[in-house]
Formats: structure tokens, C-alpha cells, sequence
């Protein structure tokens, strides 16, 4: 009875609250929640869905579009109870009895006999703002699903603002807010901010809203004065998924919902689990708008105040938790959409929604800056903010300059995303009264000048001189910054000193204009040019000869030339990079609908005026959506907003409630592999941005390359003429040495089959790679290395609790120590270096193939940025780049891999980035990818067998003598080298260093040995060659070296010679010379030794590792099962064998060091020449079809 009696009080406190806002039938509303909802609340049914937030991201329009889908969700009386915010009794009543509150929130909803099936939504937008409140929520419904919607930052508070402005609840500005708001949260001395933090501080510390809502002053700053606090989502994230599990929440970004909402809508039904097909009507129009927030104007420095607070972690949030779970897509329609606009602003933000290169759109438009505008925009002109302005210093990543057609000044729009929100200054950047003109300034053209680092602008102003093109006449401006502009030879407070007559300051207008209006400027082998609108028509214009060709704003008048086109309109050139003809994107005035062409002109002869249009133009882009003019297609639509089919005409459009069916004003931007293209549509009525199609990219402008590889499922049966190899190798020599094998046995195979011999480019993170691997052949041959700044991988700082978490943190910066300003990590810092390093080589190389090794993503994720842009380019033009990844034999533990690889994020980019993968070993003997790879993967997989084939009888005769001599060159330069031919063993832990255990472990041996046995001249064990890597610790390496001189003391003094000699380092033909001749091989068993071993058919003892990989473990026990190798195993660290048990580990040792010389050969048990030709094997995938020898099923190719 008590909780009655305070719900009916909660109800009567708040009836808006809970009954809805503006009803005269409020009243029956109240009647059946006390008299029919309450005492029938245990037949009703609990919510599924929870929409927490986040404040003015799009919370009412999801729960609206969820809601008119009857057949799948089911709402309550009202969207929000405010049970989880607790600003009403009834946050109170559940917090201390959650029974009752139970039951109190049943009552706002249907009885469960009418919901069954169905999922039931209830919306609370402060959910995620106040989460402590939460686990109160999965009390109620264990089960529950939560959906987040995470907006920009700046952009929510923003809108927030217009929310409160609005409802009447704020009177300050935007700027005065933020700042109110930063004040209370950070100054104590404020008597308000003191007391906030008090309150806030004790509210979360009990989990409770009580403290919050004691005082109205407190509950007021908490929830209105929150435009900055509500965007930190951070920690609100944080707390959310400290009290719910993560598969229970769905992020969903803001941007996606509102430029792809139909897409997005399935998606988020797909993930509640609402298969039903729809047969309701859907009203898609936004709901609860609060402004034109794409649009909004604030003060620069509250905007940088603002990135400052929110902005640093945004993108990593987005690409964190705001991606969908892998769901089968859903083709069929969630229901008939109805947009029911009556006003334009409405239209354009609904707009755009049936292609997936659209965006929302227009991105800038006159209703939302009146104020600052005009009634009309124009004339886009944008470039991406250069370098050598500092970030601190820019508005955002890109600048777009623009004008009312009759405006006063230029104007400036500002966005970190070319989708936008696009924002604008208060001020021109170019205002009339600086400049040689009247009336008005308008169409700007922007250059960036990056030798001199300024920014140049062509524009049009009316010009008072007595010239013909007089009426409209072209200007030239320069800035350093892009946000102040001067015109060249014009300073108009020196001339108002100055006290010059009216005709000597007509002459100053004079030398300052160019030519006619419409200037688009642009360079022909060396010389300056200009389409511009002559008489209606375009026509070429040239600098006078003469003038100085370089200095791009010198203003000496220009030398009009012949006409090209007629009745155009403003026009964006492009050159072709070989200077011989210029595609021209551009309107025509008159046509109806007015579109955007292009068309090639022919520009080949040094004669300027012999240039003209080559072919006819080529349609690009025409109206289609209201708001650019195009047909509203919902025959149900009440917009007053109509198209007009009349003849379009020159200047603005004067028509006030009809859109001019007309697109206009191109101006394309190359970003990020994509050709964007802004416009003015509509008869001026706002700017709008689309990614061009393939065949209008500037990429198809390039010279079109001979494909190598006409598509990806087919291959060439030549040899790729550019290749790039990627080696991530940082410490060890694994991967460089197999990079450079497999860059040899390209070229090589091209020599053998009298092809061209391609270009190889080694992109290694091995500085050594160049002096270690490629000979004097290899470098005549088209092979070149580009050494990328070192890592250091410190493995002694992981462990197998820790190693998946630490994976990444064991990659240093080896030399380098602040690689990167922004990265206070030197490893993450190095990353971005090396990433910058390797994109801008492969856009230069344009590789027809890249194979990468090993590592999918590159170091730290390095390879994502190239991977993504070749992708881009293989979309956007006619050549494709294929890429393959390579892998070893083994790779690590199944179950330790398969988690790496996922959270390294691998797995859901194999198939995005790669063709093929190509894996150095036989899947019948280990099959690396096994419970890795999806079974139901696309890439095609290829298990090649291992490199380093043995040689043929013809290439061992070949091979003798080179051989010999390099084994006499080694003997010469050491003079302790006295083994001979077949008496000897190699200790050798190849390139890396961690291989301390194997060489004390070695000598811990010979020493019990020599100790055991009183007349050293019995010794039967065999002289030794120990062979250190070329990264193994000096300091170890003296150690090792005073016990092994101690060794041959003893030795020398019965024999006459010692018993152990070793090398620092040898190069690889040299260590080849050394394994021809030997009686057999101590080492790792890792894979390029393991291929040596069967390459040279030596016998070997492997001494795996086993810690930090198992891949050299998992190898041995294989081969060693086979009886190819012996293997021996030993709890060790990286440096020594384990003091507690070394006696028994020397007395095993010694036992196989002695058994070795009787010990099988690898070629004993193993089919070597099958076993061994995996360079073949990859030269034919990567060069030539497929053979008979390979069986290809589905996405598998394995070895007969």
C-alpha cells in the first residue's frame, strides 16, 4: 500500500513527466494509471530494451522508428520512465525496495499476454550519464539489452544547448555556458562549484542520486549546466561495463545513424534479435530536433576549449566500441519508410540516404547563419589544411572557402571530416572593403603555394576600371594562416594615408585585376593558366609572356585566348600528370535540370591556341534529391518545398520557396584514395559533398598501367614488374632471411624464363638486411632495400599469463629516443614514424605485388594505413595490387595465436586486406591455420613446402666450388680453424638473441667431458664451431668466450690445436660453406634452420625454445617424432640452463653430442626434393598459374 500511495504521488508531482506534455486528455491518462495500470501491474511485462544515451544523439528517433514496428517491439505509455535517473519519487521508491519498483515500472507498460513475442523499449537518455544507477536496472531484468548512441562531442553539447535554449531553460550563450560549466567543475573557490563536487563526489561513492537531488541548485548544475560533462563518455563507458556485460550493450555512432538510417536500423534489429518482417509504416523523419547543429556558430576559442575537453579520445572510442557484432545482413525491408518533411532543413537531413556514397547533405546551407550568410551559398572552393600550419594554430583538418553570390566577403567553413559537421567562422576571411573591388567578392579558387608555405585565392569582385570584362573581374589574395587574406598589391590603409588622387588610385585597381570572373587556375609544363567565363562561354587564359612564370600571384595582366565551351558556368580543372590534356568538371547555364559534366580537352600542343575539347562531355552528377531540386518521389509528402523545371538561368537564383533544379560549382578534393566533389544545388540554396564514382576519381585521370593481374581470381602467367616485400623482422634473422630467398628466387625465375626482370623493393624493419643478404648479383639484379627505424623486442619481459596483454609492449624504439612528438610510448611513437614511412613508399612504388611476412597488420598495426590505401586504389583504378601474406610452418601454439591474432584485431581484416595467403610448410605434416582460420574463409590458402630446396646434382657441382673456397677464406682469417672436412659440429642459435641456454648448455657439456676424462687425447666428442648470433649480448658472449679459450687450453695441450673455435658472426653464404662441410648441427629448430638442415641434409640435435612462442618446439617434437632430428628439451631461461637440474641436462647432452656422427640423416626418413622446393612453389603463385602439381578446392590449395 505504501508504494500505491507513492506512485500516485509520483504521478500527480510530475503528470508531464509521465503522461505526456500539451494533452487536454492528461486527465483520462492519470485516471487509468490509478485505476487500471497500477492494480494490474503484475500481469504486465518488464522492459528488454534499455536506450541509455546519450543525451541528443538520436535516442527519440531510434525508440520512434523501434516503436512503429508493431509486429517486433512493443513501447510503454511514455518513452522515459526515469527509473534510472532517479529524478522522481520513483528512483527513490526502487533504490530502497526494488519489489515495488518492479512493479511500478510494469504499470507504463502492456500486459505480457499482448507483448509476447515482442520486445518491449523504454528510453531514458540520462542512463548513461548517471551509471551508477545501472546495476539496479539488471536487478529488474538480468537479461536486459542496453543501446548507447555516442555522438561528436562538440556536436552534442551543441545541440544540447539548442535543447535547453528552446525549452526555455537557458538564457546565456553557448560560449558563456561552456565556460559557466568548466568554471563550476573546476574552481572550488565558487561557492556553486564547491558545492557540486561535494555532491557529485558523495553520489557516486554511494551509488545513489539522493546527494544530487538535495539541493535544486546541485540537481540543476547536475543535469542542465552538462553540455561539456555529458560528452565525456570515457568514463561513463567505463562504469557502464563495469556493471553490464559486454555482449548485454550496443554502441551505435551517431554519424552512421544519421546518414545511413535505414542500414543502421536493420542492424541494431538484427542484434536485438526482431526477425520478423515488417509490415508497419515507418515515419524516418528526425525526431526531437532541436537546430541546425550542422551548421554551428561559436566563438573560435570556446571551439578549441572544447577539442581540448572532449575531442583527444573521440575517434578511439568510435573505432572501439561503436562497430556492430558479425551478424547476417538482412535484405529485406523493415517496413514502408514515409518522410513527411514540410520544410527544407527537415528534407536535408534525410537526404541522401539510397546510396552509400552519399552523405548527408547540404553540408552548409543559408537558413542556419542567415545572421553571417546570406540568403545563398556558392562556389565551394576546398583544400585539406597543409602541413606547415600547425594544428594548434588550424580550425580543423579541412577549409572551405565560400560566398553569398552577392556577399561581402569570402567565407570560411571548417570540419575535421570532408562528411562534416562543417562549421563557420563569425567573420570573412576576405572582406569588400579590402579590396580593388565594390558591391561584392565571391567565387574563390584556393591553391596552396607549399615552397613559399602560403595559401593563394582567386576571386571576383566588380571592378571599377574601364576594361571589358570590367563588370566582373578576377582578383588574386595571399595568406600565410588561410583566416586572413590580403589582395596582392592592394593595402588599402596605405592608400588611405597616402593621399593619391582618384586617378592614380584607379591605376592601383588597374595593375590589380587579372581577367574576367570565374578564374580556375592551373600549370602546363611550367606555365600558368586560366579557364575563365568568357561572354557566356569558357575560354583559356594565359599569363603574358614575360611575367614571372613561378611567382603564381604576381598580378600582371593576363592574355585572353580562344573559347572551348559554351554558356559554362564555374568550372574545377585537373591535369593529367603527363601534361597532354586537362579533364574539366563543369555546368552549363540554361540546361534544365542544370548538371555537372566533364570533358577532356585536348592540351598536347605547345600551341595554347590550337587547344580544344577532345570527345563529348560525360554526365557526373544531376539533382536527385528535394533539396538540390529533384522530384520528391512520396506522392503521400506534404513539403512545401518544390522543384522547379524552368530554364536555368545566369547569377543566383531570385526564386525564394523554389529550389532550382540545378547542381553546380565543382570543386573536387583527393583524400584518403577517394575523389570527393562539393557543389552548390538547388539554385544556390546549400553546399552539398559526394564520393565520386570510380570512372570520375581523380585516380582514373592517372596514366593508365598494363595490369599485371587483370583481376584477383586470376592469375598473370608473366612476372609482376614492380613487387614490394615487407619484413617486420626486429630482432633475429628469420624473417630477413626469408624475405631475401624469396626476392631472389623472383628474380632468378625471371632470368630462367628470359622475362623482364622486375623491380624488388624490401621493406625491412632490419637494418642489417642489406650487408647480410643481397650479393653483388642480387644487387645488379632490380632488388633494393629501404630499412625502416629499428625496434627492440625485449621477450624477457614476457611471460604465458601475460603474454597476449603484453604482446605489444615488448616492441621498443631500439635507437631512436622520441621517434614521434604526440606519442609519449617510444614503441607506439616509433609506430607512427614507421606507418607514415611505409604508406608514402608503396603510393610512390605503386607495387603490382606486396607479400608481406609474417605479420598481417605490421608491427604494432603499422602496415593498416598502406594496406587501406592499396585497397582504395585497386577500387578506384583499372590496376590491381595483389597482396599475399606469408606464413611459417608453425606459428605458435593454436590456442595462444588465435588469441593474439584477435586482439591484434587480425581475423576480421585478413579477407578485407588480403588475396591469398601462402604458408611455408606441408599441411599434412602441420597445418598452422588450423582453428585459426574460419573454415568458411574466402582466402585462398596455399601450403608450399619449405625454402631452401636441395640443390640438383648439377647445382651441388656448381655449389663445391664456391663452397670450398669460402671454407678456405674462413680458415685463412681464423688461424684456430684446423677442423677438417666432415669432423666437426656446428652450435649455431641463428640471428636472435635468445640463445644463451643452447650455448651453455653446449659447453657444459665439453667441460664435463674434458674433466671426466684424465687424458684429453681420448676425447671422443667432436670439435665444435660455435657460431653467435649477430644480435646476442656482448657481455654473454665474453663469458662464453672465456670459458670456451679455458676449453682449448686444456685441449691444445694434448693436441696441439683447439678444440673450439667461434665466430661472432658469420654472413649467410659463409655459414653455408661451414654446414656443407660439417658432421652435423646444434641449434633452435626454427624455421630457416629446420630449412638449412634439409637443404644441406646435415644431421642435427634441436634445442627448441619454449618459452614466449612454441613454434620451435612444436617443429622439433614433429621432425624429431619422425626421426629426421633429435630433440632435447630443458626448463631453461634465455641465458643459461637452470642451475637445479644442470647435471643431469649436461649428462644428456653429452649422451647426444656423442651420438650424433651415428645419428640418421634428415634424408633418411624425409622426401627431400618434395619436402624442400617451396621457392619454386611461391615463385609459381606469385608469378605464374597454377600447374598440375597444385589441386585447388574452394579456398584451399595443397600440395599433391
Amino acid at each position: 500500500m505504501v508504494g500505491l500511495f507513492q506512485a500516485v504521488m509520483a504521478v500527480m508531482y510530475s503528470p508531464r513527466t509521465y503522461l505526456g506534455e500539451g494533452k487536454s486528455w492528461k486527465s483520462i491518462l492519470l485516471l487509468e494509471f490509478l485505476f487500471w495500470r497500477l492494480p494490474t501491474c503484475w500481469f504486465r511485462s518488464l522492459p528488454d530494451i534499455f536506450i541509455i544515451g546519450a543525451q541528443k544523439c538520436g535516442t527519440t528517433s531510434l525508440h520512434s522508428y523501434l516503436c512503429d514496428d508493431t509486429e517486433n517491439f512493443s513501447a510503454g505509455i511514455v518513452k522515459e520512465t526515469h527509473f534510472i535517473d532517479g529524478r522522481s519519487p520513483f528512483g527513490t521508491i526502487w533504490e530502497h525496495c526494488p519489489i515495488v519498483g518492479r512493479r511500478l515500472l510494469r504499470s507504463f507498460f502492456d500486459f505480457s499476454f499482448h507483448t509476447k513475442g515482442k520486445l518491449v523499449i523504454e528510453a531514458t537518455p540520462e542512463g548513461l550519464y548517471c551509471g551508477w544507477m545501472l546495476p539496479a536496472i539488471l536487478q529488474l531484468n538480468p537479461h536486459a539489452k542496453f543501446i548507447v548512441l555516442l555522438r561528436d562531442p562538440i556536436d552534442r553539447a551543441y545541440s544540447s544547448y539548442l535543447h535547453q535554449t528552446r525549452k526555455g531553460r537557458e538564457n546565456l550563450s553557448f560560449d558563456e555556458a561552456v565556460h559557466r560549466e568548466i568554471l563550476l567543475n573546476n574552481d572550488e573557490s565558487h561557492p556553486l562549484g564547491k558545492k557540486f563536487q561535494q555532491f557529485y563526489a558523495e553520489s557516486v561513492e554511494k551509488r545513489s542520486m539522493k546527494p544530487l537531488l538535495s539541493d535544486p541548485s546541485v540537481r540543476n548544475a547536475f543535469f542542465r549546466l552538462s553540455y561539456v560533462a555529458r560528452g565525456r563518455y570515457s568514463p561513463q563507458i567505463k562504469v557502464l561495463l563495469n556493471a553490464v556485460p559486454r555482449e548485454q550493450c550496443l554502441f551505435v555512432d551517431s554519424a552512421d545513424f544519421f546518414s545511413e538510417t535505414e542500414h543502421t536500423l536493420r542492424m541494431v534489429r538484427d542484434w536485438l534479435g526482431a526477425h520478423n518482417e515488417s509490415k508497419s509504416s515507418i515515419d524516418m523523419s528526425p525526431k526531437n530536433t532541436s537546430g541546425w547543429i550542422y551548421n554551428k556558430s561559436m566563438a573560435v576559442e570556446t571551439l578549441k576549449l572544447l577539442k581540448s575537453q572532449l575531442s583527444h579520445d573521440w575517434p578511439d572510442i568510435v573505432s572501439k566500441y561503436c562497430t556492430f557484432p558479425d551478424l547476417e545482413s538482412i535484405d529485406k525491408p523493415i517496413g514502408k519508410v514515409v518522410a513527411k518533411q514540410d520544410v527544407l532543413h527537415k528534407v536535408v537531413q534525410v537526404a541522401a540516404r539510397d546510396a552509400p556514397h552519399r552523405v548527408v547533405n547540404p553540408i552548409v546551407f543559408p537558413s542556419s547563419h542567415g545572421r553571417y550568410v546570406g540568403s545563398n551559398v556558392g562556389g565551394p572552393s576546398v583544400i585539406k589544411v597543409p602541413d606547415w600550419i600547425p594544428a594548434s594554430e588550424s580550425l580543423g583538418k579541412f577549409y572551405m572557402y565560400f560566398a553569398h553570390h552577392n556577399g561581402k566577403g569570402i567565407r570560411l567553413a571548417y570540419a575535421d571530416n570532408i562528411q562534416g559537421p562543417w562549421s563557420i567562422t563569425e567573420k570573412a576571411v576576405l572582406h569588400i572593403r579590402n579590396c580593388p573591388g565594390y558591391d561584392h567578392v565571391a567565387s574563390p579558387d584556393v591553391h596552396l603555394d607549399a615552397d613559399r608555405q602560403k595559401i593563394i585565392m582567386y576571386f571576383h569582385s566588380p571592378s571599377r576600371s574601364t576594361r571589358p570584362f570590367r563588370k566582373q573581374s578576377t582578383y588574386c589574395a595571399i595568406s600565410e594562416d588561410g583566416m586572413h587574406f590580403s589582395v596582392v598589391g592592394w593595402d588599402p590603409e596605405s592608400i588611405e594615408k597616402s593621399n593619391l588622387s582618384v586617378d592614380e588610385v584607379s591605376i592601383l585597381r588597374q595593375r590589380c585585376n587579372l581577367g574576367p570572373f570565374y578564374f580556375r587556375v592551373f600549370r602546363i609544363r611550367g606555365r600558368l593558366y586560366a579557364l575563365a567565363r568568357n561572354n557566356r562561354s569558357g575560354g583559356i587564359w594565359i599569363r603574358k609572356p614575360g611575367a614571372p612564370q613561378h611567382d603564381i600571384n604576381n598580378p600582371i595582366p593576363w592574355e585572353r585566348g580562344n573559347n572551348i565551351f559554351s554558356q559554362m558556368r564555374h568550372c574545377f580543372v585537373v591535369v593529367s600528370p603527363d601534361h597532354d590534356s586537362l579533364k574539366v568538371f563543369y555546368s552549363r547555364v540554361g540546361d534544365s535540370p542544370e548538371g555537372i559534366y566533364v570533358s577532356t580537352v585536348d592540351v598536347s600542343s605547345d600551341d595554347w591556341l590550337n587547344w580544344k575539347e577532345s570527345g563529348e562531355p560525360k554526365a557526373v552528377y544531376f539533382p536527385k534529391d528535394l533539396w538540390e531540386g529533384g522530384k520528391c518521389q512520396d506522392t503521400s509528402c506534404n513539403c512545401i518545398v518544390r522543384s522547379s523545371d524552368k530554364t536555368t538561368k545566369s547569377g543566383m537564383s531570385k526564386r525564394k520557396r523554389l529550389a532550382a533544379r540545378n547542381v553546380r560549382d565543382p570543386c573536387l578534393l583527393d583524400f584518403g584514395g577517394d575523389t570527393w566533389m562539393f557543389y552548390a544545388g538547388g539554385g544556390e540554396t546549400g553546399i552539398g559533398v559526394t564520393r565520386l564514382h570510380q570512372e570520375h576519381n581523380i585516380f582514373a585521370l592517372k596514366p593508365l598501367k598494363i595490369s599485371v593481374y587483370p583481376a584477383l581470381s586470376s592469375r598473370a602467367t608473366c612476372t609482376p614488374k614492380r613487387v614490394i616485400i615487407y619484413d617486420p623482422g626486429c630482432i633475429g634473422l628469420g624473417h630477413s632471411n626469408r624475405c631475401s630467398q624469396i626476392a631472389m628466387a623472383i628474380m632468378t625465375n625471371a632470368q630462367r624464363l628470359e622475362q623482364q626482370q622486375p623491380d624488388i623493393l624490401v621493406i625491412s624493419g632490419n637494418g642489417m638486411l642489406w650487408s647480410m643478404f643481397l650479393d653483388e648479383q642480387s644487387k645488379q639484379g632490380g632488388i633494393d632495400c629501404i630499412c625502416l627505424p629499428a625496434y627492440q623486442k625485449q621477450l624477457n619481459v614476457l611471460s604465458s599469463n601475460s603474454k597476449i596483454k603484453s604482446i605489444w609492449n615488448s616492441y621498443y624504439s631500439k635507437s631512436l629516443y622520441a621517434p614521434s612528438p604526440n606519442e609519449k610510448h617510444s614503441g607506439y611513437g616509433l609506430c607512427a614514424l614507421r606507418s607514415r614511412i611505409i604508406k608514402e613508399v608503396v603510393t610512390a612504388f605503386q607495387p603490382d605485388l606486396l607479400l608481406v611476412d609474417f605479420e598481417p597488420l605490421g608491427v604494432h598495426g603499422e602496415l593498416i594505413p598502406a594496406l587501406k590505401s592499396l585497397r582504395q586504389a585497386n577500387r578506384e583504378s583499372q590496376t590491381k595490387t595483389r597482396i599475399v601474406l606469408g606464413l611459417r610452418d608453425v606459428l605458435d601454439a593454436t590456442k595462444q595465436f588465435k588469441a593474439e591474432w584477435e586482439a591484434k584485431g587480425v581475423l576480421c581484416c585478413l579477407e578485407e586486406f588480403y588475396d591469398e595467403i601462402v604458408v611455408y610448410g606441408q599441411q599434412n605434416i602441420h597445418d598452422p591455420l588450423q582453428g585459426i582460420l574460419p573454415s568458411d574463409s574466402k582466402i585462398k590458402t596455399h601450403y608450399v613446402g619449405y625454402l631452401g630446396k636441395a640443390p640438383t646434382l648439377r647445382e651441388k657441382e656448381n655449389d663445391i666450388e664456391r663452397h670450398n673456397v669460402t671454407f678456405r677464406t674462413l680458415a685463412e682469417e681464423n688461424k684456430s680453424f684446423q677442423f677438417a672436412h666432415g669432423k666437426y659440429l656446428i652450435v649455431s642459435g641463428g640471428g636472435g638473441c635468445d640463445a644463451g641456454y643452447l650455448y651453455d648448455w653446449v659447453l657444459r657439456a665439453y667441460e664435463q667431458h674434458i674433466v671426466n676424462i684424465e687424458d684429453a687425447e681420448s676425447t671422443t666428442l667432436p670439435e665444435a664451431c660455435i657460431v653467435y648470433g649477430l644480435f646476442h649480448p656482448e657481455e654473454l658472449v665474453r663469458q662464453f668466450e672465456s670459458r670456451v679459450n679455458a676449453l682449448n687450453l686444456c685441449y691444445r695441450e694434448a693436441k696441439g690445436k683447439n678444440l673450439i673455435t667461434s665466430y661472432r658472426f658469420l654472413r649467410h653464404f659463409e655459414f653455408e660453406a661451414l654446414l656443407v662441410n660439417c658432421l652435423g648441427l646444434v641449434g633452435m629448430c626454427g624455421a630457416n634452420t629446420f630449412s638449412e638442415i634439409c637443404k644441406f641434409n646435415v644431421r642435427a640435435l634441436c634445442v627448441p625454445r619454449d618459452s614466449f612462442r612454441k613454434e620451435q618446439l612444436i617443429r622439433a617434437q614433429v621432425f624429431a617424432n619422425a626421426g629426421a632430428v633429435r630433440m632435447l628439451r630443458a626448463e631453461c631461461s634465455s641465458n643459461s640452463i637452470s642451475e637445479g637440474s644442470s647435471a643431469n641436462l649436461t649428462e644428456r647432452m653429452l649422451s647426444a653430442l656423442l651420438a650424433l656422427p651415428s645419428q640418421k640423416k634428415p634424408s633418411d626418413v624425409l622426401d627431400l626434393e618434395h619436402l624442400t622446393d617451396g621457392l619454386d612453389r611461391v615463385c609459381k603463385i606469385l608469378i605464374q598459374p597454377c600447374d598440375d602439381n597444385f589441386i585447388c578446392q574452394s579456398s584451399k590449395c595443397t600440395t599433391t
